[in-house]
């Protein structure tokens, strides 16, 4: 005879599923951030791209500074090129938790 899985049983079972996946209740040991170098793509994406801010109250001045200077650094992208020796430097992290060493 096959066993009846009730409402109450369904719902501990997805309770006992969503434990396991939370990082508070990884066993002891367990480290899971990854090590340097180990995402390369996403490690260097912030050299390539660059993040407009998010204007959250129409204020049609701010929004034109940062317009303007966008527009700057375009018209001008070649004597800012001029300068850059090509050496990457720490241009700063994204993430929730701070790396392996």
């Amino acid at each position: 005879m096959a066993a009846v899985l009730t409402a109450d049983r369904a719902h501990a079972m997805v309770d006992q599923l969503a434990n396991l996946r939370r990082v508070a209740n990884l066993p002891d040991g367990i480290d899971i951030r990854q090590p340097a170098g180990s995402l390369p793509v996403a490690e260097h994406l912030q050299e390539h791209v660059f993040q407009i801010p998010w204007f959250k109250h129409y204020r049609p001045a701010a929004i034109e500074a940062y317009a303007a200077a966008v527009r700057k650094v375009v018209r001008c992208y070649r004597e800012l090129l001029a300068g850059d020796t090509g050496v990457k430097r720490d241009s700063g992290e994204r993430g929730l938790t701070r790396r392996r060493q």
